[in-house]
């Protein structure tokens, strides 16, 4: 079996900034964060008093794009990568800790015809780990207040004593792998087979795959209930079987393909999704936050879809 491998960014620039911040200093500043203008057809999500706090629940959507290279080095194109996930908050003075996280989506435009896709057990499946806490400016959040995530790590189909010091299991070319103490390859979807499921449409593959991957956000609050900023990302993900809708393997999906990444697009917006304090109200009847309806928002606003690069070239 053959790897399939995609690695976005260089980790030493996490890890050299990971923790040595005070949350006042902007680590990308070559990075526009743009208007957050966050007005909306369907969904009031202006500006309202607010709570002062990130107590509660936020809605994250972080936008990064990467050149896709395959066939070794012949065919390359431009893609990009978003995810969105629930957030709940529990501020302390400056800084606030993840009392909940669930990805709702994690969408990729298409290469060469080709797209991947997740099901709800794979998100189900991650296991959740940050290098410390959210540091803030200012401990009430309000227009002008700077917002600086740690070092947020996801582990798909695997579990790791240290994820975010643990090497990634190694692969020979015929899928063999080996793992470092400490490191497991797990059936973490249950579906009776290691790692986490994912398609390939319209190609009908079935992968299983691993990967870990790290995502960084840093922005100000534009005003009260919502911030906008720039994203971090980097990831290695590896297939450790794949088979066409046949059940037989598919050469195709078991292809290698490199990805670069383009870390000057990366994107990001939170906001505030649980009504307090005049925000948006995604809740549920019961008052909970659930990706059903945070997707009919996010499906329904021009700035997060279509998902779509900046440029079909690589460049």
């Amino acid at each position: 079996m053959k790897r399939y491998i995609s690695i976005i960014a260089c980790l030493a620039t996490f890890f050299a900034t990971a923790c040595d911040t005070d949350g006042t200093d902007p680590l990308f500043t070559d990075q526009d964060t743009g208007s957050g203008d966050t007005s909306d057809a369907s969904f009031d999500v202006g500006p309202a008093e607010g709570t002062g706090t990130l107590d509660g629940t936020w809605l994250t959507v972080a936008t990064v794009e990467a050149c896709v290279i395959a066939v070794g080095g012949i065919l390359k194109g431009r893609a990009a990568i978003q995810i969105v996930e629930i957030k709940e908050f529990s501020q302390t003075g400056r800084t606030a800790s993840h009392t909940r996280r669930e990805i709702c989506d994690y969408q990729t435009t298409e290469f060469l015809g080709v797209v991947g896709q997740f099901p709800a057990s794979t998100y189900e499946a991650i296991n959740y780990y940050n290098s410390g806490d959210v540091i803030l400016s200012d401990a009430e959040v309000g227009e002008g207040t700077y917002y600086e995530s740690p070092l947020e790590c996801q582990v798909w189909g695997m579990t790791m004593d240290d994820p975010f010091g643990d090497p990634f299991p190694e692969f020979d070319d015929d899928g063999n792998y080996t793992t470092a103490e400490g490191v497991s390859v797990v059936d973490s979807d249950n579906n009776g087979k290691p790692g986490v499921n994912m398609a390939l449409q319209p190609l009908n593959c079935q992968l299983e795959m691993i990967q870990r991957s790290f995502f960084r956000y840093e922005g100000e609050f534009v005003d009260k209930n919502n911030m906008h900023g720039v994203a971090d990302f980097d990831a290695i993900n590896v297939s450790i079987s794949a088979v066409g809708e046949d059940g037989e393997p598919n050469s195709f999906c078991e292809q290698s393909n490199a990805v670069e990444p383009y870390p000057e697009t990366g994107e990001s917006w939170m906001m505030r999704v649980d009504g307090e304090g005049g925000s948006l109200d995604l809740t549920d009847d019961d008052g909970v936050v659930r990706c059903g309806r945070v997707l009919e928002f996010v499906n329904s606003d021009a700035r997060f879809r279509p998902l779509a690069p900046t440029s079909s070239n690589c460049n």
